[in-house]
């Protein structure tokens, strides 16, 4: 296979993946985490990756998820969709190689908590978007300020003025140059 069709673009939604431009395959969720986490050494130029997920993972799955993420290491390009009231983004926290070496990422549904978690672990040149974000777990007492993130851009879409202002009154970007409100 000539590097012009190598994978590169996967979006792996509930119970379809494109892999490829046009090729979709539907499988039952648990049996695609399986097929993914089996390959992910498989996939050694995927550099965009969207992720939808529907329901709570179990902790194999949970793990199952991360070592896959982990494994992508050309991945620059990361969107997580949490379509359900889970602690997804917490779980993959620990992989800070992960969020190190993405340059564009889009959190849909994120807590405030965890994306002031996961902030410091970009690199100088990326951009984070911010979509829908949903309130806090606990008082904003408990959260916990970001002091100096190397993020170039940070954008918000359709989050109420709330989920904003707790965002940006914990955090010190001395390196953004473009924010979206």
């Amino acid at each position: 296979m000539s590097p012009s069709y190598v994978a590169h673009d996967l979006v792996f939604y509930p119970l379809t993946f494109t892999l490829l431009q046009n090729k979709r395959s539907t499988l039952p969720r648990r049996a695609l985490h399986r097929r993914f986490h089996k390959h992910a050494k498989g996939f050694p130029t995927l550099w965009k990756l969207g992720l939808g997920l529907t329901e709570e993972l179990g902790e194999k799955e949970n793990q199952a998820l991360s070592e896959f993420l982990d494994g992508l290491s050309a991945l620059t390009h990361l969107h997580l969709s949490n379509q359900v009231e889970i602690d997804w983004v917490a779980t993959l926290v620990p992989l800070e190689s992960l969020w190190s070496r993405l340059r564009v990422c889009e959190l849909t549904e994120c807590m405030v908590d965890d994306a002031l978690l996961i902030l410091p672990h970009f690199s100088a040149g990326s951009r984070l978007s911010l979509i829908q974000g949903r309130y806090i777990r606990g008082a904003p007492d408990t959260l916990h300020p970001v002091k100096h993130p190397e993020l170039m851009g940070l954008s918000f879409d359709r989050c109420d003025d709330m989920y904003i202002t707790r965002n940006l009154d914990n955090l010190t970007a001395p390196a953004l140059e473009r924010l979206a409100i």
